[in-house]
């Protein structure tokens, strides 16, 4: 009775820490996203270390003796060779399933085939924990073996889909430690009381290999081969945060589950010892412990338990990733953008039947043969999958073709094996295990249709491009196909489909290749607010090209010295005095659609980019004031506009409307964020004609959103007043960027459209929109940029770039990492490696991260003054400043004091009929503001020095 309560409560305190765990509030982090050593080690070596490696192990311990503890031997050199040679790489690929790895390297279909199969491997390795289940609750609770699988087996449904990989780190952190501390205990106690077992059993229970050589050697490559592509084992190393953290959590692992084997075989011997003559050797641990102190047994009986559990949860929830990525995902891929929100809601379900098909088949199943040779039937299957993508790495002749023929053959054969053996007592042919036929097969027929086929011409660039995310030209492109009606760009002048714009893109990179632009060359074209450009930006990637935007308005001179700067091999413009200036391949810029269309069935070979080229060049002066050429690749782009997609909740049938010039880093991704989408973007060219802008949001189609910069809102409040109030049922959201809102904009903003999420977006050209703030939905929060979005990590370090915790108190400097990132300065290697170490951008801004997780601003490193030891951020004073009524625009700066060091200064732009009062002014403000930080002297200015996106141009101030 005491074990019995024991392990309830066990059982009980689990689930409770898995319903409590921090809810996932999207798929990738009930996936797991960027996990950390800790999670990474807890979660990979709990689902080794399962109900196989105590009741399974024992079980042969009983039967064979120390012998069978090669079960986890296996396991440990097999995930050792992972770390060596594979975790690393496969970390880099990004994807969060092995047969999405498997999808970049041998296609879509191969992705399918591999998915389907390596979910059948899991559910078998499921059904075998739920088996385990079973056999405890069979032998602790008296239950029968089906309300034991049921009542236990939906336990551990139910805390997985409750708080998913968040859940499961956290209690296999708890599971590891009791399963370790009950075997160690269970072991002392078996010593004391039987004492030494050598002369108690027969010599080959002392023998490391009475089990055979066949068993042991087959064990061996299963685990090798299998730990490779090990779906519930990797998905914590595919979900690590680096590169880093998946080879040391790879090592950890390995160190862990080798030994444990070792000390259950020992177990399973002892119960030989104690109950020779057990009709199920299956109950030789359960048997073995409740002959021992009720307490004790109480305790590692709950170990077996946590072992069990530990095992279970990440296959059911990695089954669940493999269907929902692999198979749902891909089947719309093309159709239709699936929402975080949708897809967090295939996941649960996925996970929840998967977990309720394994528990009904475990019950079916129950009586069947040992549970290890039920798992390394599973482990053959997965082994051969490594076999096939090994050979699509690393061999040419490997294609699609042979590795679904291979797959397939694998699957009948494998199971053609396991039944024979059951029917005729035997191999098909002696001494060769299930393993050696499974590798055998999957070797012999990716050799022989691979030297069979003929490589289509295109299956290279096809194997490198099928990874989980498109270019920016293929989703497009898949669009076209898909829904080539729906309008992908707006103007005042005109509209294109989808269909129409790829058209376009496609013979207009034709043109571009025939005229000689080549993979990586870098591209420089002035950037229009038209139909046109879209299609020139477009087809320059299609071309193997790197595009840099520069205002339209540049002037000649200052375009040359821009290519010169970035070394630039092409230059699209009409103006020929340029050739006088830079060396390059001049491309005329006009007749864009003319020329298009008479290339579009011209025989010039075009291919998609692949996702680590270089796409974009952000030429940008930086609050430094030094120009800088900011290299991002395609993944980065698309990555960026999954974060703003997610951020801003876009619907598919968003039309977002862009004031901003495509040159600048924010309205340039609201265009290929639409791209990505499916959705379409209305170009306006400013907010020059605001009228403009009202017209855009009377459009008849489409779920209207906005991406307005502050110095757009402003002009917006300042030429039409409260008239933005009358679209409140019609903006779907409004997202700001390039500069912080100041706050009583946001507040108008907030009164005007009670109903429309608010967003600021946080993010720089070197680290791409890596923040979302909603603050009509988290009101209060001066200075906030929100939380991390999901292909970010954002985090506070002090000047050497240490990583530390912060507070309002305790301010630090904003590093990001993630995808978003930026690849390096053009031609500057010294200033990328003082900015981008080891993948991470380290910002001059200063801020911290509260205990709700939201990040706060308090200014630019360069920026905050220094009064008197205490520091200032200008943009707290003019946030408050602004929201005196009559002052229309406003900059705080430092002025000289012979005591404080600086003294703060106002310069103010007051509405024509307000005069100055300092004195009230003053009084106001510290109302709000420490009194540090209320300026000392005020003046009167007619305008505040701007860039040409709005940023206040405190550099001129300084100056």
């Amino acid at each position: 009775m005491i074990q019995i309560c024991i392990i309830i409560a066990y059982f009980a305190l689990t689930i409770l820490i898995g319903v409590l765990s921090k809810k996932s509030a999207n798929a990738a982090t009930f996936e797991g996203f960027k996990m950390s050593l800790l999670m990474c080690v807890a979660v990979g070596a709990g689902e080794w270390m399962g109900g196989t490696s105590t009741t399974g192990v024992s079980e042969y311990g009983y039967l064979y003796g120390i012998s069978g503890a090669w079960y986890t031997i296996a396991n440990g050199i097999g995930i050792t060779f992972l770390a060596l040679f594979f975790a690393k790489l496969f970390r880099s690929l990004n994807s969060a399933t092995v047969p999405g790895i498997i999808g970049i390297y041998l296609g879509k279909k191969a992705r399918t085939v591999s998915s389907v199969l390596l979910t059948l491997v899991l559910m078998i390795v499921g059904v075998s924990q739920m088996i385990a289940v079973g056999t405890l609750g069979n032998s602790l609770f008296g239950l029968n073996f089906t309300t034991s699988i049921c009542v236990l087996g939906f336990g551990v449904l139910i805390y997985t889909c409750a708080g998913g990989m968040k859940a499961i780190g956290s209690t296999n952190v708890m599971h590891l430690i009791v399963m370790y501390t009950g075997v160690i205990i269970a072991l002392i106690l078996c010593v004391k009381g039987t004492g030494p077992i050598a002369d108690k059993l027969p010599a080959s229970y002392l023998s490391p290999i009475s089990i055979g050589y066949d068993k042991v050697f087959s064990w061996i490559i299963a685990s090798v081969l299998g730990a490779c592509t090990a779906q519930a084992g990797l998905q914590p190393i595919l979900k690590s945060k680096d590169e880093k953290t998946a080879v040391k959590s790879s090592f950890l692992i390995a160190l862990i589950v080798a030994p444990f084997g070792i000390l259950t075989a020992l177990l399973g011997m002892y119960a030989k010892v104690r109950f020779p003559d057990l009709a199920n050797a299956k109950l030789a641990l359960p048997a073995l412990l409740m002959d021992m102190n009720p307490w004790i047994s109480g305790f590692i009986l709950a170990a077996i338990l946590a072992a069990v559990l530990s095992t279970a949860s990440p296959i059911f929830l990695s089954c669940g990733t493999l269907i929902t990525r692999d198979l749902y995902c891909e089947y719309h891929s093309g159709k239709r953008v699936i929402s975080d929100k949708a897809l967090f809601r295939v996941s649960k379900l996925t996970t929840f039947a998967v977990g309720t098909t394994c528990i009904l088949f475990a019950v079916l199943l129950s009586g069947s043969t040992t549970v290890l040779d039920i798992v390394y039937f599973a482990y053959s299957l997965r082994g051969s999958l490594f076999i096939v993508l090994i050979l699509g790495i690393f061999w040419k002749r490997m294609t699609q073709r042979s590795a679904i023929c291979a797959m397939c053959a694998t699957g009948a054969v494998g199971v053609f094996w396991v039944a024979f053996k059951k029917i005729v007592g035997t191999y098909p042919i002696p001494g060769v295990t299930e393993t050696y036929a499974a590798v055998f097969t999957a070797l012999f027929v990716s050799l022989v249709v691979g030297l069979l086929t003929k490589k289509p011409k295109n299956e290279t660039t096809a194997k490198r491009h099928t990874d989980m995310r498109r270019t920016i030209v293929q989703y497009v492109s898949e669009y076209a196909e898909s829904t080539p009606e729906k309008k992908a760009v707006v103007t005042p002048d005109g509209e294109m489909t989808y269909a129409e714009l790829y058209a376009l893109v496609k013979g207009y990179a034709k043109y571009l290749t025939s005229m000689g632009v080549k993979k990586g060359d870098v591209v420089v074209v002035k950037a229009s607010q038209t139909l046109d450009y879209p299609v020139i930006y477009l087809a320059i990637h299609l071309a193997g090209g790197v595009v840099t935007s520069l205002e339209n308005g540049l002037s000649d001179s200052s375009m040359a010295d821009v290519a010169r700067k970035l070394s630039a091999a092409v230059v699209i413009t009409d103006n020929n005095a340029l050739r006088d200036e830079y060396d390059a391949l001049y491309i005329p810029r006009s007749d864009v659609a003319a020329i298009a269309k008479d290339y579009a069935d011209k025989d010039v070979s075009v291919s998609f980019p692949m996702l680590e080229d270089s796409a974009d060049i952000l030429f940008t002066t930086g609050t430094t004031g030094d120009s800088k050429g900011v290299e991002l690749s395609h993944r980065a782009l698309v990555a960026t506009a999954e974060n703003l997609i997610y951020g801003c909740g876009y619907k598919k049938d968003t039309m977002l409307i862009v004031p901003g010039p495509l040159n600048h880093a924010n309205a340039i991704r609201k265009l290929f964020t639409t791209f990505v989408n499916g959705s379409t973007i209305y170009i306006l060219k400013g907010m020059t004609n605001v009228k403009a802008f009202f017209t855009a949001l009377d459009y008849p189609e489409g779920v209207k959103a906005c991406c307005l910069p502050p110095a757009a809102i402003r002009t917006i409040f300042q030429l039409t007043r409260d008239r933005l109030g009358n679209y409140a049922d019609v903006i779907d959201f409004i997202e700001s960027a390039t500069s912080p809102l100041p706050e009583p904009d946001k507040l108008k903003l907030c009164e005007l459209l009670p109903k429309t999420r608010l967003y600021n977006n946080y993010g720089s050209s070197e680290s791409a929109s890596v923040c979302m703030y909603d603050y009509n939905a988290n009101p209060g929060k001066d200075g906030c940029i929100g939380k991390a979005m999901p292909n970010s990590r954002v985090f506070i370090v002090d000047d050497a770039h240490n990583e530390i915790g912060s507070s309002k108190d305790h301010v630090g400097l904003i590093a990001c990492e993630g995808d978003v990132n930026m690849k390096r300065y053009v031609n500057d290697t010294f200033l990328t490696k003082e900015v981008l170490v080891d993948g991470v951008v380290y910002t001059n801004d200063v801020g911290y991260i509260d205990d709700e997780g939201f990040i706060y601003i308090i200014g630019r490193q360069g920026d905050v003054i220094n009064v008197g030891g205490l520091k200032v951020a200008p943009t707290e004073v003019e946030s408050a400043a602004l929201s005196y009524d009559g002052i229309e625009d406003c900059i705080c700066i430092a002025v000289p004091d012979r005591i404080t060091e600086n003294a703060l200064k106002l310069l103010v732009v007051l509405r024509d009929d307000v005069e100055l009062n300092p004195r009230d002014v003053s009084n106001f403000l510290a109302k709000t503001l420490e009194p540090f930080k209320v300026p000392r002297f005020y003046e009167k200015t007619d305008k505040v020095e701007r860039t040409y996106n709005g940023k206040i141009n405190r550099k001129f101030y300084r100056q």
